[in-house]
């Protein structure tokens, strides 16, 4: 999202190439970029975080800036995992978890593509709090199963 905004404004600022972001975020936010930026500082991390969702949209328009920020971004990560993996070398398998991995699989296959060969990377089909949950129900002797099916039904009614 930082990324985004960032290369949204330089292009504004006529010190960046060419991007649709900055189209893309102020249609959608119905604001121009100056007013944004006053709501960076107001609404905080969150806030800057939720425009990842224009980088994608731009990237698979064909946006050069965004298919930047997306390449250099996932390849920081896989390169941070194989740097952290080599200190341990019983690591065979990494979880791949937030939203980044989880809601579409551009990001996926480029960290993918980058980690070592012997990493295996498995997305989750749940949240990491679906794993909190059954500890927890465990702990005071429920029913994991019932817990299981609830937790599914209720968690895809939130994705809706």
């Amino acid at each position: 999202g930082r990324d985004g905004l960032n290369s949204a404004l330089a292009f504004f600022e006529g010190i960046g190439d060419y991007t649709i972001l900055l189209e893309l975020i102020e249609e959608r936010t119905s604001k121009n970029i100056k007013e944004i930026l006053q709501d960076v500082y107001l609404k905080g991390q969150t806030y800057v975080a939720s425009f990842a969702e224009f980088v994608f949209e731009a990237y698979l328009k064909d946006d050069a800036v965004a298919k930047r920020i997306i390449e250099e971004n996932a390849i920081y990560v896989a390169d941070t995992v194989n740097m952290i993996c080599k200190k341990y070398a019983e690591i065979t398998k990494i979880i791949l978890s937030r939203s980044l991995f989880t809601k579409n699989d551009i990001y996926k296959k480029i960290v993918e593509k980058q980690l070592d060969s012997h990493l295996e990377a498995v997305v989750p089909s749940l949240p990491q709090i679906y794993g909190a949950c059954v500890k927890a129900a465990q702990m005071c002797g429920a029913n994991v199963n019932a817990l299981k099916e609830s937790f599914i039904i209720q968690y895809r009614k939130c994705e809706e």
